[in-house]
């Protein structure tokens, strides 16, 4: 059976569920992986505002929990997480992510921790050069306009599928958004 797991290297969701996806994975070694590369939207934490109204309040006070909660599971999974003020951009590095199959691993977990831990610009062809010439996975010539083309047409694909954000999985044609899901998937790939 196959899981379509689609991510993008800003998303702090998709960060976070790598290591339960990978450990489900791990359980279920007839089960083949694709992953694929979904350019999400992330937005600042808004900085308070000396008048804000309610709504603005509370847009905000959500975007805070939502980013003490993932630093929580961080701490608790024990991998590196800091947040810049402005969410930086990914597009170069999912482009690349394509070609890396098909044992895109080493990559995607280069590109997580550059962007995680080092904060790194993963729209700079050269930082992107460097993670596939240190993950050796990725292709022998650094073709950034064709991956960017080819980035667009699996993302009109995904958005077809009903894919809106990141983790997101199809098992059996059904589309699951989020790593609480996982348990769920985990029973369907094994009555598959």
């Amino acid at each position: 059976m196959d899981l379509r797991i689609y991510i993008d290297f800003k998303s702090p969701t998709a960060y976070l569920a790598m290591q339960p996806t990978l450990a489900l994975l791990d359980a279920l070694p007839d089960c083949r992986a694709l992953w694929l590369p979904f350019d999400a939207r992330q937005r600042a934490v808004p900085a308070a505002k000396p008048n804000e109204n309610r709504s603005e309040s509370h847009f905000r006070v959500r975007a805070e929990v939502r980013q003490a909660t993932h630093l929580y599971y961080a701490e608790v999974q024990d991998v590196p997480m800091s947040f810049t003020e402005e969410p930086g951009e990914t597009t170069l590095a999912l482009a690349a992510m394509m070609h890396c199959q098909p044992l895109p691993l080493p990559f995607i977990a280069a590109a997580f921790q550059a962007y995680w831990r080092d904060q790194a610009n993963l729209n700079d062809p050269a930082i992107v050069n460097t993670l596939l010439e240190a993950s050796q996975s990725g292709p022998e010539d650094f073709n950034a306009g064709a991956m960017l083309e080819e980035l667009e047409t699996v993302r009109a694909e995904a958005q077809e599928l009903g894919v809106i954000d990141t983790p997101a999985y199809i098992v059996d044609g059904q589309l699951f958004i989020g790593r609480e899901h996982l348990p769920w998937i985990g029973e369907l790939l094994r009555a598959a």
